[in-house]
């Protein structure tokens, strides 16, 4: 069996309840001020990618949000070939509409 591998980016503070529950989708506050109305899992499809947002965009709106001082980290999700994931947006992100389980997360680093 392949893998595919996405990157997520979370609050530090929510990196127990991941690795331990999973990814839920959800509308939380990144996606509240991006005027999000489905419940979505964002990823990035490579962490150059990754890199790029947090250096920018998704960098800007995290310190808006919670402030400067917030603790991040990113996450490496290995997903089995079938699962289902939606990469039609932008080339640049990829989402899931369904939980991703704890065993196919794994902590990369802080940011």
């Amino acid at each position: 069996d392949t893998t595919m591998i996405f990157y997520h980016v979370t609050l530090k503070s929510n990196l127990d309840n991941i690795l331990k529950n999973g990814l839920i989708p959800q509308i939380g506050a990144l996606s509240q001020a991006a005027n999000e109305t489905m419940n979505r899992i964002y990823l990035f499809p490579a962490i150059d990618d990754m890199n790029t947002a947090l250096s920018s965009w998704l960098g800007e709106t995290i310190n808006n949000i919670f402030g400067e001082t917030t603790e991040c980290c990113s996450l490496r999700i290995d997903l089995p070939d079938n699962f289902p994931i939606v990469q039609k947006d932008v080339l640049y992100e990829a989402y899931s509409y369904v939980p991703i389980p704890p065993e196919y997360i794994s902590y990369l680093r802080d940011e």
